[in-house]
């Protein structure tokens, strides 16, 4: 009796504690949930030229991901043994197989280049990207190290431009909307920093 009361008594003291830690911890969420977002001040996405290469890709890789389809089901539903086949059907298959992963992987690239936003915050320059996980680079404005923009003819007349980051060693390029909307904001954001 006295070891079940025991048992008792230590089950409820680590019920109690455990309710106090994650009223402790829903208190800090609350509080981190809570502060106020740091407004955008400017906001451009990849211009379309960006996704070009990758939809024309798609649009010579499709066929393969429909023939693949079509010859997979055709033997699964006809029950077609290895001993029955000719050499060049598993060409064929295998052929279709790889272009349908091409499809694949350029789909998914053509979704991580659309998810690709670049923020100017009042402090900080933001690079988000990501398809299913998100990344967040942020760059600070005030440790601010290079900004190279490049504007062909073709880009001035299709509105875009390449836009260049460098921090701590790293780069990112990107060919996004709106080039000098982009570099105007960051220099004002910049002056009113240093002021």
């Amino acid at each position: 009796m006295y070891l079940y009361i025991c048992v008792y008594v230590n089950h409820i003291t680590f019920l109690i504690k455990f309710e106090e830690t994650m009223k402790n911890l829903f208190q800090e969420i609350n509080v981190i949930e809570n502060r106020e977002p740091e407004e955008v001040i400017y906001e451009t996405r990849l211009h379309w030229i960006s996704f070009l290469p990758y939809i024309v890709g798609m649009l010579f890789t499709l066929p393969s991901l429909f023939a693949f389809v079509i010859i997979f089901f055709t033997y699964v539903s006809k029950g077609v043994k290895y001993e029955d086949t000719q050499p060049f059907e598993f060409v064929g298959l295998f052929t279709s197989g790889m272009f349908s992963l091409l499809f694949l992987f350029l789909l998914y690239k053509y979704f991580l280049l659309k998810s690709i936003k670049v923020q100017v915050l009042k402090n900080s320059l933001t690079l988000r990207s990501g398809v299913v996980a998100q990344e967040v680079n942020d760059i600070l404005l005030s440790k601010y190290e290079g900004f190279h923009l490049h504007q062909s003819a073709m880009g001035k007349w299709l509105g875009y431009g390449i836009f260049r980051v460098t921090t701590g060693g790293a780069y990112q390029s990107y060919k996004i909307k709106d080039p000098m909307g982009l570099r105007n904001t960051v220099m004002n954001q910049i002056n009113e920093i240093n002021k």
